[in-house]
């Protein structure tokens, strides 16, 4: 690898920083490149590693973090299990308590949204059975009738457009609540990643 392909790939990895601090660590390369000069630049390039790698040691370095041990000590691990075992009889039922709230909520939820969808339905029948009088009252009264009908097509309507708006607004409730769910299971994971 030369030297301009190894700081391709170097500024291709640090391209997130700032520019000021990627500029500075770009020009501080360079100039530790042109110091070694041309004959020792693949002694230099096997010193710093891997452009990857020498792209983490600047993030870790920059940002003040320890890198990641690729590889857990023994004793740690040993830690982590007994930890593990002890925490498990409190974190299953906890877990599994939370689960449960949340499947109760989403029930709770699809009731009143089964119930508001009843009402509508409810509504829809009552303009249909307005419809069903109205043509009973045709023959005593032309104006009862007609009330009647204009009655029942307002109720009709209603139930209709009703019925829509429950049935959009239940399905943005489900998913927001899904998506709810998703984000503190992922946020409780990124929370483990970080040391």
């Amino acid at each position: 690898m030369t030297r301009h392909e190894y700081m391709y790939q170097l500024k291709a990895y640090l391209k997130h920083l700032p520019k000021n601090d990627f500029q500075d660590t770009i020009d501080y390369f360079e100039e530790y490149f042109d110091e070694v000069g041309l004959e020792n630049e693949e002694t230099v390039m096997e010193e710093l590693g891997s452009p990857r790698q020498a792209a983490s040691d600047i993030l870790a370095n920059l940002y003040g973090r320890e890198k990641v041990q690729e590889k857990p000590k023994a004793k740690n691990m040993i830690w982590l299990i007994i930890l593990s075992l002890l925490a498990a009889p409190l974190g299953l039922p906890l877990a599994l308590t939370l689960i449960l709230l949340f499947i109760a909520f989403l029930l709770l939820l699809f009731s009143v949204l089964a119930l508001i969808a009843s009402l509508w339905m409810v509504l829809f029948f009552l303009g249909i059975s307005l419809v069903v009088l109205a043509i009973d009252v045709l023959s005593l009264s032309w104006p009862s009738a007609f009330l009647s009908i204009g009655f029942s097509l307002i109720s009709i309507y209603f139930s209709i457009i009703g019925t829509r708006l429950t049935i959009a607004f239940s399905n943005k409730a489900f998913l927001r609540c899904i998506h709810w769910f998703q984000a503190r299971i992922q946020r409780g994971v990124s929370y483990e990643k970080t040391p």
